[in-house]
């Protein structure tokens, strides 16, 4: 259902989101294929909430050139300056960034701890 870029942006903001490999968890963002993982989770929601959804992804794809006036889009930027811009839309002062940050997040890490191989290393499988 999502595009291709769609794809790289989740992942892009996954990256930036999710300190992984490393420590406790093994699994990559690519190797959890988590942008699938959002895109079924997608499937099963209202038009209206995937279109809200795309609103709030690309509005972090395109107004990243303007963080810092660094010119590129976010899912082109350094990690450590996607992981930066998120840092900054987490205290911004305008709520609109802050509540749209906490959406993407909320998808992101949910479909991430929903991997089963994710959740046993948390110590949660059944």
């Amino acid at each position: 259902m999502l595009s291709a870029r769609s794809h790289r942006i989740i992942e892009a903001f996954a990256e930036a989101v999710l300190d992984v490999p490393g420590g406790k968890f093994t699994h990559s963002v690519t190797q959890a294929k988590l942008a699938s993982l959002v895109d079924q989770q997608l499937a099963a929601v209202s038009r209206d909430s995937r279109i809200l959804f795309l609103i709030i992804l690309y509005s972090l794809e395109w107004l990243a050139p303007f963080y810092r006036l660094n010119g590129h889009r976010f899912s082109r930027m350094s990690l450590a300056m996607r992981r930066r811009l998120v840092e900054s839309w987490r205290c911004a002062h305008w709520s609109v960034r802050r509540i749209m940050r906490r959406y993407l997040e909320a998808l992101i890490i949910s479909n991430y701890y929903a991997i089963p191989e994710v959740a046993a290393q948390c110590g949660y499988a059944p």
